[in-house]
């Protein structure tokens, strides 16, 4: 409930609105309404002398996060196995969540979703969805102060935030905004909010974390895998008050996947369902899933987790990637420095999206669903971004595209590090990515084996074909035969990340290059120096120069030093980074090239709780962060910042010339 003040200050601002717009009578039939904005967080004031300044309150937006795969505490025997000296290990299990409000005015409530109950995939898929939690009320709505939640404000000021952690529920819970924007460049406000889990042994050891999304009636999910051993469990989510209507289309190796029961669900309003895709969509070794949704906007993800026999293979979640295009950006790989052959390297995953007959699950075996015969339809191009310049992946320079087809590009024999992605393909695809780490052995534990870590990695919509953002379109397309726009759409990359307790961040930015299509994006990427892995040389058997990133101009081909004569940095962002008590504890300024990527280490600033990225004066830049865990060898994940479209709160409006 609003107090006085609040209810006051919503009628100021909704008279300054109509006071504003009084003027501009009929202006749908006699004129024309200008809009402004600035891109950075500035202070405007002054700065649209001709026109009318007018603040509009910002939409309820509500940030839902994942579920946890477990209940809080200390158990026994979470292995999972019957072996002596196995399964009676104490594993530890914590959940942390994290919001942050940066600037602008307004507050976010606390909720919880009720936990989903799985689906057994029956014919007349009746989903139940469980009951609500106490002291909830559905639909989400800002929640009073207690033990689940508390209400928050941040001061209108740029550089003051808001931060909350909560560490005593298992997850589902929705941040719901009240008179903010997640994201206005013009007001300078920002707001995310992330979950996490860990776990320290067991079957599910690892941690696993999300930034928490806001519903859309379309989600891209690139990720995940029902191959033995591997566990894909769908979530859907609909924080509105009215029921959904969901579909959803799954692809695996040989092309799009004929599910083993109904692809449609309803799910209720201020609920969430779930369903197991190993019971649906068995040995499915690379997948890719669309949600799509009727009646309602809903959020959608992957609870993913795998096993090698009784050794831990990690767990995440897979969340939304961008939508399909010809070019797709990934931030926050992480590598280890395995070899080419080694079955723990990070990988790039992806698809061209096939809206066409589904391959009937009776007909295919696991041996052919490793290998599709089908037409190619066009080929890819993948450059793997650092600071030195294009890491060179012998054998994978291009890419062969089959529609539907799920393929992995492995990243063996890359140096240890964090590295960005810039995938520019002939059609429209999706595009993921997974880091994968491999932890210490337990001394304690000596027959589970090293286990490892897995964490996926979204793309995001740095530059898209606005064209091919629906996928009603690509069932009218003709993959291997229309031809693709290759105009491109720039988005801004700055928002903000909040960093729940217990990981270390590093901030993975990529430079990206100012383009307005596919062609001229593809002369930029292939300027870009080329540096050599001493890993790949040697296991390709190929010579390459070592140590290419510290040779002098004098030691390198001519080639490769004009190369880097025209690699000038001109791409500018500040990384901020706020403590618990939401006062700025460090920044750090970037200057990139088009094409580079850095890394920015958060532990540099101390605790950090939460942290943004600003992009400079006519810049663009791809961001996330890559997350790990001091105390769990090998533990991976990842958090990116949440967009979503929303006009700002603060703008400029002016008459322009009237239609004749």
């Amino acid at each position: 409930m609003k107090t006085s003040e609040q209810i006051a200050h919503t009628d100021k601002r909704s008279t300054r609105f109509l006071r504003a717009l009084s003027g501009l009578t009929a202006v749908a039939c006699v004129g024309t309404l200008g809009v402004f904005g600035t891109h950075g967080f500035v202070d405007n004031a002054g700065a649209r002398a001709t026109g009318t300044g007018i603040t509009v309150a910002a939409p309820a937006v509500s940030l839902v996060c994942p579920q946890g795969f477990a209940a809080d505490g200390s158990v026994q025997g979470n292995s999972g196995v019957g072996v002596d000296g196995i399964d009676d290990q104490p594993v530890t299990i914590a959940h942390n969540f994290a919001a942050a409000l940066i600037g602008g005015e307004g507050s976010v409530g606390y909720g919880q979703l009720p936990v989903p109950r799985v689906s057994d995939a029956d014919a007349d898929n009746e989903l139940n969805s469980g009951s609500v939690g106490a002291g909830v009320t559905t639909p989400p709505a800002p929640q009073t102060p207690g033990p689940g939640g508390a209400l928050v404000a941040s001061e209108a000021t740029n550089s003051r935030a808001a931060i909350t952690r909560i560490s005593e529920s298992t997850g589902a819970l929705y941040a719901t905004t009240a008179d903010r924007a997640v994201w206005d460049p013009v007001g300078g406000t920002l707001t995310a909010a992330s979950f996490l889990e860990s776990q320290s042994g067991g079957d599910q050891r690892g941690i696993a974390a999300a930034s928490c999304g806001a519903a859309a009636s379309e989600h891209w999910l690139v990720g995940g895998s029902t191959s033995v051993g591997n566990s894909s469990m769908l979530v859907i989510q609909n924080p509105s008050l009215t029921p959904a209507t969901v579909t959803i289309t799954l692809w695996g190796p040989s092309g799009r996947v004929e599910l083993a029961g109904s692809d449609t669900y309803i799910v209720p309003g201020g609920a969430q369902v779930s369903a197991l895709l190993e019971a649906v969509a068995p040995e499915q070794r690379r997948m890719a899933v669309h949600v799509q949704a009727q009646g309602a906007l809903v959020t959608a993800y992957l609870q993913q987790g795998q096993l090698d026999g009784i050794t831990p293979g990690g767990i995440d979640y897979v969340t939304g990637s961008a939508a399909p295009s010809r070019v797709q950006s990934i931030t926050g790989i992480q590598t280890s420095g395995v070899g080419v052959e080694s079955d723990d390297a990070s990988f790039v995953r992806l698809v061209v999206p096939d809206f066409s007959e589904p391959v009937n699950l009776a007909e295919q075996s696991e041996e052919d669903a490793a290998s599709v015969d089908s037409e190619v339809i066009g080929s890819a191009r993948l450059y793997l971004l650092g600071p030195d310049g294009n890491i060179v992946l012998f054998g994978a320079e291009e890419i062969e595209l089959v529609a539907g087809s799920v393929q992995d590009v492995e990243l063996g024999g890359v140096p240890a590090g964090v590295y960005s992605v810039i995938v520019e393909a002939d059609v429209p695809l999706l595009a993921g990515a997974a880091s994968v780490l491999r932890g210490s052995e337990s001394p304690d534990q000596p027959l589970l084996g090293t286990p490892k870590d897995i964490a996926w990695v979204s793309s995001t919509p740095a530059l898209s074909n606005p064209e091919y953002t629906v996928a009603e379109r690509f069932a009218a397309l003709e993959l291997g035969q229309d031809q693709f726009a290759g105009e491109l759409e720039q988005s801004s990359g700055s928002g903000a990340v909040a960093i729940p307790a217990g990981v270390r961040g590093t901030v993975s930015i990529l430079g990206v290059p100012k383009v307005e299509g596919v062609e001229a994006l593809g002369a930029v990427l292939t300027d870009i120096p080329l540096v050599y892995s001493a890993l790949e040389s040697e296991a390709s058997g190929l010579d390459a120069p070592e140590n290419q990133g510290e040779s002098t101009d004098e030691e390198l081909s001519e080639e490769s030093a004009a190369r880097l004569e025209r690699w000038v940095p001109n791409i500018s962002a500040t990384v901020v980074g706020y403590g618990t008590n939401g006062q700025v504890v460090g920044t750090r300024d970037v200057l990139l090239a088009p094409g580079q990527s850095t890394t920015v280490d958060l532990s540099d600033f101390g605790n950090v709780a939460a942290v943004a990225v600003i992009e400079g004066e006519d810049s663009h830049v791809n961001w996330s962060v890559a997350l790990n865990s001091p105390g769990l060898s090998g533990a991976v994940s990842h958090l990116a910042p949440v967009a979503v479209g929303q006009e700002p709160t603060d703008m400029w409006v002016a008459r322009t010339q009237q239609l004749q």
